[in-house]
């Protein structure tokens, strides 16, 4: 039997979590929050406002169509002038092929989830991502 510490409650890792569907984020904060600290925006334009207030997220998990002048890629770009190894988890239902997606896909350290997803399998790429980024 290992004797693993448990994180308390209080030292669970920040994410951020960036989606414009009122629903669906809060369905995502409400799963998430049994794993990480969540942080949750609609939009791109505040994803960005909060990466640029120096919150120390570990991963940050963002919808490719935001609703607004800014999108996933805007996000992913904001993330890579901060920090060229904090994880993006793309979640999206679009078309993986298209332009600009594949042009956020091929920032270091960006993973793609395509909608619909099971709620595990986002928990299982936020928890590699982060493992990916640790090594």
């Amino acid at each position: 039997m290992r004797n693993q510490k448990k994180p308390s409650f209080d030292d669970r890792q920040t994410i951020l979590v960036v989606d414009d569907n009122h629903d669906l984020r809060e369905t995502l904060c409400l799963f998430m929050e049994s794993f990480y600290k969540v942080d949750a925006v609609a939009t791109g334009a505040a994803a960005i406002e909060a990466i640029n207030a120096n919150h120390k997220y570990a991963v940050v998990v963002t919808d490719f169509a935001l609703g607004g002048a800014l999108d996933g890629l805007d996000v992913g770009l904001a993330v890579r002038k901060k920090s060229l190894t904090l994880p993006i988890v793309l979640i999206t239902g679009s078309e993986s092929t298209h332009p600009r997606i594949l042009e956020l896909l091929r920032l270091p350290q960006t993973k793609y989830l395509g909608k619909p997803f099971e709620f595990i399998e986002l928990q299982r790429a936020v928890s590699a991502a982060m493992n990916t980024a640790s090594i």
